[in-house]
């Protein structure tokens, strides 16, 4: 007993491992007590060890001991019933002189008996034990199991599975799903789904059966609900990725397959990173944030709309356009009619070039005060507005924001500008460009 009871490694020499030795020992001893210790250790713990167990007691001069141990575990509350457990306990009592048919009939009326004696004992079954033992009492009643008992006994599947073997629960999400599908099973099957492990070895027989866990677990959320399947698989990766164009890709995906499920984790994730996200992610989660919940968007939208370029730096201020083209929203319109007065010149173009593009009729009004406001500063100061190839440019941003202003009155989406509103934008204009863009579309207008 000592030598049985003592832990090993699962590699090593098989021939020279002592506990080899003891089990075979115990096996070919052929005393009552070892049929009830054979019974004790066939546990489902080691497939090899458990068939030594189950051949001891299928040739042992004492199958009655070992019959009558097997009945008191059934009962056993902190005894795990496997399969090979009944399937032995159903062997057992049969005479070997009986004919090949009637030893058939037997072991199956015998196997139904006992699975019948093991349902009855799960109420007092704990912890592993009763995980084993309810997995080998559903395990033959495939999808004939009446519906009052099933309806007893997923809920207890369910609360139990993590403590499964991985290939146990395998079967059932690849194999056997049918029999148990319900809509209690999504918080086991998100947690499996997610779950990752790093392996070493792939071909490792643990990694494989982890890998096909999790993507059994996936395939069963997705089939019960695949908006959130989706999404929160998307969001768990982005949460995870370290990389631009991953990050890049994956928001992407997030914003556009993604529902409110997984607002929580993008939030939590937003405060951590306290929004030090690339340009193409950070706009994709904030058009994200725009679409599934336009109440929590608006402080995260000002608090980004408020970072500005770096002087000198020649990065373009596009957030607002950016969004527009994503997910427009009165939101994003009521930023932008602030950002338009803006001192700064490249969010104040930015502004102006999203209400030509996206916004209301009511921006019109807001971009002619905006625009005759810029009129009136520049009026006779044109020199100062001219772009020199080989000097220094100070105002380049201002003479953008004009440019942009006249461009987004000319053109805009939601207004109609005719021959007097482009006349009006040429008179306030100031510059060449100004007033040969507005020769141009009157040209195209007449």
């Amino acid at each position: 007993m000592e030598a049985l009871n003592r832990p090993g490694s699962s590699v090593g020499d098989m021939w020279n491992d002592p506990r080899e030795a003891a089990r075979k020992g115990l096996r070919y001893l052929g005393s009552e007590e070892a049929a009830r210790e054979l019974a004790k250790r066939l546990r489902g713990d080691d497939d090899h060890a458990d068939r030594d167990y189950m051949f001891g007691l299928v040739g042992s001069p004492h199958r009655d001991a070992g019959v009558e141990q097997m009945k008191e575990l059934l009962q056993d509350p902190e005894f795990p019933v496997c399969d090979l457990f009944l399937t032995t306990l159903s062997i057992l009592p049969l005479d070997a002189k009986e004919p090949p048919g009637s030893l058939r009939k037997e072991t199956d009326e015998n196997l139904k008996a006992f699975r019948q004696r093991l349902v009855s004992a799960l109420p007092n079954k704990r912890g592993r034990a009763l995980a084993v033992s309810l997995d080998t009492a559903m395990a033959g009643m495939g999808p004939q199991m009446a519906p009052e008992l099933k309806s007893k006994l997923v809920p207890q599947l369910i609360e139990t599975f993590p403590t499964l073997p991985v290939s146990k629960q395998v079967g059932w999400l690849q194999y056997r799903w049918q029999e148990v599908k319900d809509p209690k099973w999504l918080p086991v099957l998100r947690a499996l789904a997610l779950k990752y492990e790093d392996f070493p070895e792939l071909r490792e027989m643990h990694a494989y059966e982890s890998l096909q866990l999790s993507a059994a677990a996936l395939t069963r959320w997705y089939e019960l609900d695949p908006e959130w399947a989706r999404g929160a698989v998307i969001a768990e990766h982005l949460l995870a990725a370290d990389n631009y164009e991953i990050e890049g890709n994956l928001a992407s995906l997030l914003f556009r397959y993604a529902d409110g499920a997984v607002l929580p984790d993008v939030l939590k994730e937003f405060k951590k990173k306290e929004g030090n996200w690339a340009g193409d992610t950070l706009f994709q989660l904030l058009a994200y944030l725009l679409k599934v919940d336009p109440q929590t968007a608006p402080p995260l939208l000002e608090r980004e709309a408020a970072v500005r370029c770096p002087p000198g730096s020649g990065c373009a201020y596009t957030i607002l356009t950016t969004l527009g083209g994503l997910h427009n929203s009165s939101i994003l319109e009521e930023l932008a009619l602030k950002t338009l007065w803006d001192p700064d010149p490249s969010p104040a173009i930015d502004a102006v070039d999203y209400l030509g593009k996206y916004g209301s009729p009511n921006a019109e009004q807001a971009l002619w005060s905006r625009y005759e406001a810029w009129s009136r500063e520049w009026s006779g100061r044109a020199e100062k507005l001219r772009f020199v190839a080989t000097g220094k440019n100070p105002h380049l941003w201002d003479a953008n924001l004009g440019q942009s202003l006249a461009r987004a009155l000319a053109s805009g989406t939601d207004w109609l500008s005719d021959e007097s509103k482009l006349r009006r934008i040429q008179a306030l204009g100031v510059g060449a460009n100004i007033q040969g863009d507005a020769e141009q579309a009157l040209q195209a207008w007449s």
